[in-house]
């Protein structure tokens, strides 16, 4: 018997504990930065420092931004996850019954599908920071609100949006 297959009750234990608190503290700290992006837009817009009012004022903003991330992240979870999970149970397949060109077919399928995913969901956190929180800020509105005004922004202004995510990608590198 190898190692794993002899503490598999130890580690299922430690990941049933383990995983639910990594899952608490990310929300905990998803709330966090939805709650103080507010708080630093607040700070920078009038130059001050302060904590409690932004806290109080943009609560409502915050937990609309943060209830957004969420269902957005789950969303995400669940996109990404299943072709992982489908090409990791494909690669076994293939490895142990033989090269099978459908199943690499499907890899790559799955790969792709993850990586345009990935893609869209990291342009549309970008552009929820970049844009909604800041038209959130400024017309004290709710998250889907900001999406419609960033998406007429993003309608009428193509070509300097996509200057401004080829400019982002360059200042990432």
């Amino acid at each position: 018997k190898s190692s794993i297959v002899a503490h598999m009750a130890i580690i299922i234990f430690v990941a049933a504990i383990v995983i639910p608190i990594i899952i608490i503290v990310a929300v905990v700290l998803c709330w966090l930065r939805s709650r103080g992006q507010f708080m630093f837009v607040h700070c920078v817009a009038g130059n001050k420092a302060e904590v409690a009012v932004p806290w109080n004022k943009f609560s409502r903003h915050g937990n609309s931004l943060f209830l957004f991330r969420i269902i957005l992240g789950f969303i995400g979870f669940l996109v990404i996850v299943i072709p992982i999970a489908a090409s990791i149970f494909a690669g076994f397949t293939m490895f142990a019954t033989g090269f099978n060109p459908a199943a690499i077919m499907g890899l790559i399928g799955a790969g792709f599908l993850v990586v345009v995913v990935a893609i869209l969901l990291g342009l549309i956190a970008k552009f929820t920071t970049d844009f909604v929180v800041p038209i959130m800020f400024l017309n004290t509105e709710s998250v889907v609100a900001g999406w419609k005004q960033c998406l007429a922004l993003i309608g009428a202004n193509k070509a300097q949006m996509l200057l401004y995510i080829l400019f982002q990608i360059v200042i990432c590198m």
